[in-house]
């Protein structure tokens, strides 16, 4: 395979340059060190500073990890930020919603299974595209501004 990045027919593994507006999209790495990060911030700030951090970035689709480690939900083929409505969408609707009632529902009918589906789903972020199942629902990925 050729070592031009231009040349590469995989969409997923050229980062396109972020003079266009568009951003690369974040490591498997940079994503577990967000998830890191925001339970450290939790403990750190006792759940209510987080809370706090978390709705004044609300509108933005950010959480304070986001924030911090300059991380943006963006459009999986245009890769440029969605707009708040689509991070409600994905975020509250897709991933709160659907996955947790989901899996709260499935823990209590299989005691257990659903944890074992929402970490599959989140596994799958180790593909190339590095999307998650709500991800992939959203036609979203975590792209690093």
């Amino acid at each position: 395979m050729s070592s031009d990045p231009q040349m590469n027919p995989n969409p997923y593994t050229y980062q396109q340059p972020t003079t266009s507006g568009t951003l690369p999209v974040a490591s498997v790495g940079i994503r577990f060190g967000a998830l890191i990060l925001e339970t450290v911030l939790m403990i750190v700030t006792l759940g209510i500073g987080w809370f706090i951090w978390w709705l004044v970035l609300l509108g933005q689709g950010l959480t304070p990890a986001r924030q911090i480690l300059k991380l943006r939900v963006i459009d999986i083929n245009t890769k440029v930020p969605v707009s708040p409505g689509q991070v409600f969408v994905r975020g509250f609707v897709v991933y709160g919603l659907a996955f947790g009632i989901g899996t709260a529902i499935l823990n209590t009918i299989t005691f257990g299974i659903g944890s074992l589906f929402q970490l599959i789903s989140a596994l799958l972020m180790f593909r190339d595209s590095r999307q998650s199942l709500w991800d992939q629902i959203t036609n979203t990925t975590i792209g690093r501004a």
